[in-house]
């Protein structure tokens, strides 16, 4: 919190923080258009209970957008020393991961806090309509025609050609997310 309120004044931004936890917002209904959550829902205890309180703040027709950690992708950045740790079951990542955080926490970059979430593409929808979410749109629905893939330049043909078959079905999806160590979503309240 503190960086980034330096980061803030540094950059003449003024912000407000509040502090606690994303189980229990602190803030009023109906207030946000848009809620981003980066590299955070694989830390938090209770993933419903987060996805319900972002629900709760958005505002009608609000958006809320998550990147956190893949269990399709067998290549992981929560975790080194453990190939295909992404396919572990969910319950034995989170014992490696606590052994890791207090046995050795170098495993973990020293993390009080490591990953104990891991969503495929069918959990990440179900718990979000669940707390009343109904359009949810993965990586691959919200991507730019002139989007691809890393290595490939800007609006090249490669990178158009690319997204088109990605987003051909649900197979050509499910092998590209094999291939990307994290996921992410865009819901609409």
């Amino acid at each position: 919190i503190s960086a980034a309120i330096r980061l803030a004044e540094r950059e003449g931004v003024e912000i407000t923080m509040h502090k606690g936890v994303a189980e229990r917002i602190p803030l009023a209904s109906d207030e946000f258009d848009v809620v981003i959550a980066a590299s955070v829902i694989e830390h938090v205890l209770d993933v419903k209970a987060v996805f319900g309180e972002v629900y709760r703040v958005l505002k009608p027709g609000g958006v809320f957008w998550f990147e956190t950690s893949s269990s399709v992708c067998p290549r992981q950045n929560e975790i080194k020393g453990f190939p295909f740790f992404g396919w572990y079951p969910d319950r034995l990542k989170r014992r490696i991961m606590e052994w890791a955080k207090t046995r050795r926490p170098h495993l973990v970059g020293h993390t009080k806090t490591p990953a104990i979430n891991w969503f495929t593409p069918r959990k990440a929808r179900r718990m979000l309509r669940e707390v009343g979410f109904t359009k949810i749109y993965d990586r691959w629905d919200i991507r730019l025609p002139s989007e691809g893939g890393r290595g490939c330049p800007e609006g090249s043909r490669i990178r158009r050609i690319a997204l088109r078959v990605i987003q051909l079905n649900a197979v050509t999806k499910f092998l590209a997310n094999v291939l990307v160590p994290n996921c992410a979503y865009a819901a609409i309240k």
